[in-house]
């Protein structure tokens, strides 16, 4: 494997995923720096660059560049607000890792980003514009924000200046700043802030809702999955589960000590296998 993408995917608490998606926000980002400097050296407009990558304000302009709800939610045209976007994916993406979600990683960010358009689609419809265009990850970024924050809101990390403080008002803090704080915007931007954040609040129940509903449809009961059990089985499903219970925990603890990268492949292969197993 390459050093230099082995050292980025363990900067990215040894996830695959999360170091595509970063990849490709910063690989966009200086892709579009690359194109405003030649742009600002040749006397060309930059403005066909912003229109080809950024959702417009719309839903007829969006009629004729539909591939705007994906690239929009990659493409960042200020390096302040790439930066914090890319800091704050890896940050509560590397939570959702730490719980044995990775797989979800991917399906978060592009259902809190199409929320996110949703949202500024209609928001612009309803008169509340003030912009022509949508672009950055910041309604993606909210959704993983809203389910790594929603799965241990108690974590406490240590912030400069601050010392330990719990996830959830982390969270808070970096909400206010998004939708109504540092970043400014219009009402209609700050509508697809709300949008991405809305569906990963709502992404765990959701997803659990599904589960329930497809082993209802196979005629399992969601509280058993279907096991008619004796008193022995009772008893060596309920050894099991505690067992499991304790293994978790173990590896738990040892990722809030030494980190997700502490974990062998096989610890980390074993941490997945239990939690979908939970769920």
């Amino acid at each position: 494997m390459n050093p230099f993408y082995e050292r980025f995917t363990n900067f990215c608490g040894g996830s695959r995923r999360l170091a595509l998606l970063v990849g490709i926000n910063l690989g966009v980002g200086l892709a579009i720096c690359a194109s405003w400097l030649v742009c600002r050296m040749t006397n060309l407009s930059f403005g066909g660059v912003y229109s080809l990558l950024a959702l417009p304000a719309s839903w007829k302009a969006f009629a004729s560049h539909p591939w705007t709800v994906v690239t929009y939610m990659v493409a960042q045209f200020s390096p302040i607000h790439l930066l914090f976007n890319v800091l704050w994916l890896i940050w509560f993406g590397r939570m959702i890792i730490e719980s044995g979600r990775e797989k979800s990683l991917p399906l978060i960010y592009l259902t809190g980003g199409l929320s996110g358009a949703v949202w500024y689609l209609a928001a612009t419809s309803s008169g509340a514009g003030g912009g022509a265009y949508l672009t950055g990850s910041s309604a993606a970024v909210m959704a993983i924000m809203a389910v790594g924050t929603l799965i241990n809101p108690d974590r406490r990390v240590n912030m400069l200046l601050v010392g330990a403080v719990k996830v959830k008002w982390v969270a808070f803090v970096c909400v206010i700043l998004t939708i109504f704080g540092a970043v400014g915007g219009t009402p209609a931007g700050q509508a697809a802030h709300l949008g991405g954040l809305v569906a990963g609040t709502l992404w765990i129940p959701a997803t659990r809702l599904i589960s329930a509903l497809k082993m209802k449809s196979r005629g399992i009961d969601p509280m058993t999955k279907g096991r008619k059990i004796d008193g022995r089985a009772a008893a060596n499903l309920m050894r099991d589960n505690r067992m499991m219970h304790i293994r978790l925990d173990e590896l738990l603890d040892k990722v809030r000590h030494s980190g997700y990268d502490s974990l062998s492949k096989r610890e980390k292969e074993e941490l997945d296998m239990i939690s979908r197993r939970i769920r």
